[in-house]
């Protein structure tokens, strides 16, 4: 007797058995499915030894420059084969190479902060960090000094954080200033 004649016209405790088989079968597929999905993404307490991995499967889902579920065919952090902060560091030294770059880690590691100076001025100050920080104090202390500020999250899904998208931020927080 298949699936639906013990379901439908056969023993009562077979049909409750063949669903529950069935129910079994498909529950097991979920696990696998949900354990092959965690596989993929992986972090580490150290910025040098960070290695975030997100999904770059092909999907109709909208997407900008910099954001999306398929990762951009452009250089990002996450293709680099840099770690986040030496990611960023390369960046703002090859594309304001007039400005000195200065970079501190903060908060056992997982937040830095960089400085662009031109002349003894702040030009700019980018705060890398994760996206579960709640920090606000550097910002607001930027925002009373009338400094450009910038904060990117290293670890938020579906944020790659392309070169041409951290280079357009920066020119356009250091033009507003």
């Amino acid at each position: 007797m298949g699936f639906l004649s013990k379901l439908l016209g056969g023993n009562a405790s077979e049909g409750k058995k063949a669903v529950e088989s069935f129910l079994q079968g498909l529950m097991d597929g979920v696990g696998k499915q949900d354990s092959n999905a965690s596989a993929g993404a992986q972090t580490a307490g150290k910025p040098e030894e960070d290695k975030t991995v997100f999904s770059s499967s092909v999907s109709d889902s909208p997407c900008g420059d910099s954001w999306g579920e398929r990762m951009p065919d452009e250089p990002n952090q996450f293709n680099s084969g840099l770690s986040y902060p030496d990611y960023f560091e390369k960046i703002f030294r090859e594309e304001f190479p007039s400005f000195e770059c200065t970079k501190e880690f903060q908060k056992g590691g997982k937040r830095v902060v960089f400085f662009l100076r031109s002349a003894g001025k702040t030009a700019l100050v980018a705060e890398i960090l994760p996206q579960s920080s709640a920090s606000k104090k550097l910002r607001e202390n930027c925002h009373a000094q009338g400094t450009p500020y910038l904060r990117f999250y290293y670890d938020h899904e579906g944020w790659w954080n392309t070169r041409s998208y951290v280079v357009r931020r920066v020119r356009e927080a250091m033009a507003s200033r």
